[in-house]
């Protein structure tokens, strides 16, 4: 997940392209658990879910690829199931201290 603002950022320099995006979140919203964990990183035919690193949140990343495909109200329902079982994941698991952070 590192990486997964490149796609967004490869159609903003390539506005033809913006497929690119939206293919990039689906490819990890489709190996999210049903708990709502998102794997860590997806490489050829093996997929972990061992570390996470979310350098730019996948809201945010989601949002951007809404903008860039806004007529595509399909990919916006698969956004907000992927990232709402994602927050739900976050909050279940990693706030350990029950702040809400």
């Amino acid at each position: 997940m590192e990486h997964l603002y490149d796609g967004v950022a490869w159609a903003d320099y390539r506005p033809e392209e913006r497929e690119v995006a939206k293919n990039h979140i689906d490819v990890f919203l489709s190996k999210q658990t049903e708990e709502g964990q998102l794997p860590c990183y997806i490489w050829a035919n093996e997929t972990s879910y061992d570390w996470t690193q979310e350098c730019v949140s996948v809201g945010s990343v989601c949002v951007e690829a809404i903008r860039q495909n806004p007529d595509d109200k399909a990919f916006l329902d698969r956004c907000y199931k992927g990232v709402s079982g994602w927050v739900n994941w976050l909050y279940n698991t990693r706030m350990t201290r029950g702040t809400g952070l």
